[in-house]
Formats: C-alpha cells, structure tokens, sequence
C-alpha cells in the first residue's frame, strides 16, 4: 500500500521519508548523529539525545525503550523501507530515496562509519535485512573476480592474472 502511495500522491514521498528519519534517528541514511546540533549547541540533557537519536519514551513510566526494544523497533520500520526499495515500479522510477540503488548507498554509508558499525542496530540490520542477499553478493563477486582473471588457450591451458600455466599445472574445478 505504502508503495502505490509513494507513486501516485504528490509530496508524499519527502513526508514518509521525513516521518521515517523522525521515528529511527539516523539509520534510514545511516547518519551518526553526534553529542551537538548542527550549530555547536550541546544537547540540553540526556532526554533530548535520545530522542533525536531516535528512541521512544514511555508516557506512563517516563522513561526510554530499552536497548532490545529499540533494535526491534528499528529493525521492523528499516524492514519496510528495505522492502520499498526492491519494488520494481511499473509506472517508471520513484523518487531517489525509493530507488534500489539507495539499498548499496546505505550498506557504503554504514560500512564507512566505524561508530554505526558498532552499534547493536547496525548487525540486526544488516543480519535480518539481507543475510540470503549478502551471501550471494559476495558470491557473485568472488565468482566474478576469479573467473574474469581465467582465460581458456585450449585443451589444458589457461591463462590465471596473466601468467600461462600447461598440462603440469593441473585442472581448475
């Protein structure tokens, strides 16, 4: 539904991803968000740290998720924008926050920043996320790296990072 949504109604697209950046803090980007604004203000308490980094409060108890149920709740919202982004559109492309290249802009983001790589967040998601997609994208990619350096010269020569190998060398697989 999310997605006919995002295709049809104006503005929409900005206000969802909005709302997104409001509910999980930096991860949809992934962004550190750091212990200042953005004009060298310190955060006035604790409280306002953690809401800006995206945790929720507790009305009645007045105090914040606990760290488990703050990687939950991350990881099932994430879960819904990561699924966003595999749909095909077959009206043409949605705007550049729902297109699947924003998928590997994300995993480059996260893998560049040491500080979310250390976050709990960070490993739930990428391990509920894509664990079945990771594994075949490093497959492919070592597939690929070793069989574009393989060049076939006959029966029993082939050619490996530009070194000739005969008979002696023996098979590859």
């Amino acid at each position: 539904m999310a997605f006919n949504i995002l295709s049809t109604v104006p503005d929409f697209p900005q206000v969802l991803f909005a709302k997104l950046v409001q509910r999980v803090g930096g991860w949809p980007i992934p962004f550190f968000i750091p212990d200042h604004d953005h004009d060298g203000r310190k955060w006035a308490n604790l409280d306002e740290q953690k809401k800006i980094n995206g945790f929720r409060k507790n009305q009645e108890t007045n105090s914040y998720e606990t760290e488990a149920a703050f990687v939950t709740r991350i990881t099932g919202i994430m879960r819904i924008y990561f699924s966003i982004l595999r749909i095909v559109p077959a009206k043409g492309p949605l705007q550049m926050f729902y297109q699947l290249p924003r998928c590997w802009i994300w995993f480059a983001r996260l893998f560049g920043e040491r500080v979310l790589l250390e976050r709990t967040v960070a490993a739930q998601l990428m391990y509920s996320l894509y664990p079945c997609f990771l594994f075949i994208l490093l497959s492919l990619i070592a597939y690929l790296y070793l069989f574009s350096r393989i060049r076939c010269h006959g029966p029993g020569r082939f050619t490996y990072l530009g070194s000739t190998m005969g008979k002696n060398a023996g098979t590859y697989i």
